[in-house]
């Protein structure tokens, strides 16, 4: 009778078999990285992409509802204003009165400079609102729809009225103080303006919307007494989040003899200053024409009450610049350091800029708070112009957050544009 031998593992055969575990463990370890990777930037890709999408849905529905009036009829005559002068409050610490609050100019360059202001038609219809079919009820109403307690305003000022109706009017303080709301008129006035929100981070911006009903009269936003007024607390209580992580944003206009857009370079200030016709479009517009001297179509005081031959753009086109994440990761960092005189840079990452993998090449990116444009190179080696977009050229050292975001252009028509001269610009 033979008994079974048992051979066990050799020392090699150990071995060639951790090996073989080994490099199957790396090749899964690289998959998974990888496909995390892939998913990140997917994920990164479509969150950007959403922010895009919510800013496209707030203007369109905004710009395509802007309403011009009737120069010669009665009535308030409505306005258009853009500009990159918006003046805020430095500190919440203020305790100026409203009239002489300590105010100063963001730089032409800051996205917090930029300022749209404008009157549209009341969402929907007022009647078909739940507040605006409420307003105007009772006849003594003194407050605006603002997005503040509207819907309790609103209500109170129904409750007056019913109390009235029965002959017992209400005389409690807090009647006296909230009298309901005035009429809209079907008209509202819109205000688009970027800031550093509270939960943003350095060197990040949130683009605010903010509204307003009826149209002119004390706190109207065509009002620079109103702008100067815009404290942190004025933002916080009165204006509404559109989208947060921009790190760029500014628009031009379609003007009477704009022919094409060229929007960097009218960004950049190129064509802009007084009445002679470049075929850019505008930075700034004053529908009055009385107020921007950069406007071409400025005319002065003179045109201020003259109805007539206010205008209204044909289209307004804007650029936004989104990063994934704010200022936390970097797109790259910069080797060497890097003078204000300088155009040529290193880069850490020349993916970013490199050409060679189809696709599109951003053209621009962020060092500090200085944008510059690639005018040549590609990868990790770039020549550059600097102070780009109105920025001030500065040093950088060594090290320093090289930011490139996802930029977008967007259009928007506007049916309601008027030019009410000739063809020079002439008007009374």
């Amino acid at each position: 009778m033979t008994q079974s031998r048992q051979r066990g593992l050799t020392l090699i055969e150990l071995m060639t078999a951790m090996a073989i575990f080994a490099m199957l463990g790396g090749f899964l370890f690289t998959l998974m990285r990888d496909s995390l990777g892939i998913y990140r930037k997917s994920r990164s890709s479509g969150e950007i992409y959403d922010k895009y999408d919510q800013v496209s849905q707030a203007l369109q529905d905004d710009l395509t509802c802007v309403a011009i009036g009737d120069p010669e009829g009665p009535g308030i005559k409505l306005e258009f204003l853009q500009s990159r002068d918006r003046q805020y409050v430095p500190s919440k610490d203020v305790t100026l009165s409203k009239e002489a609050l300590a105010t100063a100019e963001r730089a032409s360059g800051d996205p917090r400079s930029f300022l749209l202001r404008f009157v549209r038609s009341f969402p929907g219809g007022e009647m078909n609102d739940t507040v605006g079919r409420f307003a105007g009820t009772y006849p003594g109403a003194s407050q605006s729809i603002d997005g503040d307690a509207d819907l309790a305003e609103s209500r109170h000022g129904a409750i007056i009225k019913a109390q009235l109706k029965e002959g017992k009017p209400s005389k409690s303080d807090n009647d006296q103080k909230t009298p309901g709301l005035k009429p809209p008129g079907n008209l509202m006035e819109v205000m688009y303006f970027c800031e550093n929100g509270p939960y943003d981070e350095p060197g990040t911006f949130t683009l605010y919307r903010a509204f307003r009903s009826p149209v002119g009269g004390s706190g109207s936003f065509c009002d620079d007494a109103t702008i100067k007024a815009m404290t942190p607390e004025w933002i916080e209580r009165y204006a509404k989040p559109v989208v947060s992580g921009l790190v760029y944003f500014g628009a031009v206009l379609w003007g009477q003899d704009t022919k094409q857009w060229d929007i960097e370079r009218v960004l950049n200030g190129d064509g802009i200053g007084g009445r002679v016709s470049t075929g850019l479009s505008e930075l700034w517009w004053d529908s009055r024409r009385a107020r921007y001297p950069n406007f071409s179509m400025h005319i002065g005081d003179k045109s201020a009450l003259f109805y007539e031959d206010d205008v209204f753009p044909r289209r307004i086109q804007f650029l936004m610049t989104f990063v994934q994440g704010g200022k936390v990761s970097p797109d790259a960092r910069l080797l060497g350091s890097l003078r204000g005189t300088s155009r040529n840079l290193t880069l850490d990452n020349g993916k970013i800029f490199d050409n060679s993998g189809g696709g599109a090449v951003p053209t621009h990116l962020l060092i500090d708070n200085e944008w510059m444009e690639v005018s040549s190179g590609s990868g990790s080696r770039l020549t550059v112009v600097r102070g780009s977009r109105r920025t001030a050229p500065a040093k950088h050292e060594t090290g320093s957050a090289v930011h490139v975001g996802r930029s977008f252009k967007l259009t928007v028509d506007i049916p309601a544009y008027r030019f009410s001269f000739d063809s020079q610009g002439g008007g009374r």
